[in-house]
Formats: structure tokens, C-alpha cells, sequence
């Protein structure tokens, strides 16, 4: 079923982005954010992010990223051209071939 949603153009097989992609640096991380809080003056180790970051500090912000999560292009067309079908007959068993270019 794959196969045939690629070849009848449903889906595009081409890749997609992984990550979500800022328009400047200054898009992605919230101003004065301390990336490490766990090495602040408190003893405790377990890290907490007060601020959100990346996607999540992007979406609540309203910022548009350069390239979101998912995006992709295409860099193929597919284009079919018109069908011929044939028909062969041996010891009683009929073969019906379609075949496009």
C-alpha cells in the first residue's frame, strides 16, 4: 500500500526536518536564560528550566520559525504517461498487463 500511495503521487517520499529552525539566534532561547541552573550557588543537582526553549519558547512567543518542524521540499515530479494494456492467453489462464511510463 506504500508503494502504490508513492507511485500514484498521495504521498511525497522526500524527507522532512527534525528540528525546528529559528530566523535569527536570538529567536530561539529567552534573553539572560542560564542554560546550566544546576551549577548555580544551590547544592541541589536535579536541573529545572524556568523558561521555556526552542520550539515551545517559539510557539508561546508567537515567533515564526525559519524552517518548522516537518518542513521539506520535494526535488522530484512524477508524471505518468498514458496506459497500454495487453492481454495473453496460454492453457486457459488469462494475463492482463497494464504498464505506464
Amino acid at each position: 500500500q506504500a508503494l502504490a500511495d508513492i507511485l500514484a503521487g498521495d504521498v511525497n517520499p522526500s524527507g522532512r526536518m527534525p528540528v525546528t529552525t529559528p530566523k535569527r539566534a536570538e529567536d530561539y532561547l529567552p534573553k539572560g536564560i542560564n542554560l546550566q541552573p544546576w551549577v548555580a550557588e544551590t547544592a541541589d543537582p536535579a536541573p529545572s528550566y524556568p523558561y521555556s526553549h526552542g520550539f515551545k519558547h517559539m510557539w508561546e512567543h508567537t515567533i515564526e520559525p525559519r524552517f518548522p518542524f516537518g518542513w521539506g521540499l520535494s526535488y522530484s515530479t512524477f508524471d505518468f504517461g498514458a496506459p497500454t494494456v495487453s492481454i495473453a492467453s496460454l492453457d486457459g489462464i488469462t494475463e492482463l498487463t497494464v504498464s505506464v511510463q
